[in-house]
């Protein structure tokens, strides 16, 4: 789980921490983590290939990285990974990585919002599965709110199981889900981003060009 505002190479020292291999000399008196980051990660990547003896997959999580020198540095990793290195990159955000050639060799797997949202089955099969004995109507009340979204379902089944001599109601949730938004989501994002929402947020529509 890496902090959007980590040092440059602290992620690529992370990375060889992980493996246990060391990045390679700078130049002498000059540490590797001080290394220009495309030598950085290029050293990285020779040394995983001559170290990784079996299947590895690396999980990347909460990663930032939204300016050029980063995701060019990313993206220079991904193009040189070893034959036998996976990498999952888990982001709340489209991260502006040269994807395409991976994509064209069919080495990319992809999977956006459509692809995590629960279907109306998978919904009522995880409340099923969380919140046994809750009253079903306000289970089914929930699934439809949540739309596909995870978090308002787990939230949704934590207080129907403590609710479940009372009768759970969805602006609980609705608290709950807030505040996960508040503290979890938007206390990563940039200030400027978070007051344009508040802007727009009275409304029920907005067009781009405005």
């Amino acid at each position: 789980d890496f902090a959007r505002d980590a040092p440059p190479g602290a992620l690529w020292q992370e990375i060889a921490h992980v493996f246990g291999v060391r990045l390679p000399s700078a130049g002498e008196g000059v540490p590797a983590d001080c290394a220009p980051i495309g030598d950085m990660v290029i050293g990285l990547t020779e040394a995983l290939e001559q170290t990784l003896d079996r299947e590895h997959v690396l999980v990347i999580d909460g990663l930032g990285g939204d300016d050029a020198d980063s995701a060019a540095a990313l993206g220079l990793f991904l193009q040189r990974l070893p034959s036998n290195l996976r990498v999952v990159i888990a982001a709340r955000r489209h991260l502006p990585l040269p994807l395409d050639g991976l994509r064209m060799r069919g080495d990319l797997s992809e999977m956006g919002y459509d692809e995590l949202r629960f279907t109306s089955n998978e919904s009522a099969a995880v409340l099923a599965q969380l919140a046994p004995g809750v009253a079903s109507a306000f289970l089914e009340a929930l699934a439809v709110w949540a739309d596909g979204w995870v978090a308002p379902l787990a939230l949704g089944a934590m207080v129907g199981r403590d609710h479940r001599n009372r009768r759970p109601d969805l602006h609980t949730v609705l608290l709950l889900l807030r505040d996960y938004i508040l503290h979890e989501v938007l206390a990563s994002e940039d200030q400027s981003l978070v007051e344009f929402l508040l802007d727009v947020a009275i409304v029920e529509r907005v067009t781009g060009a405005l």
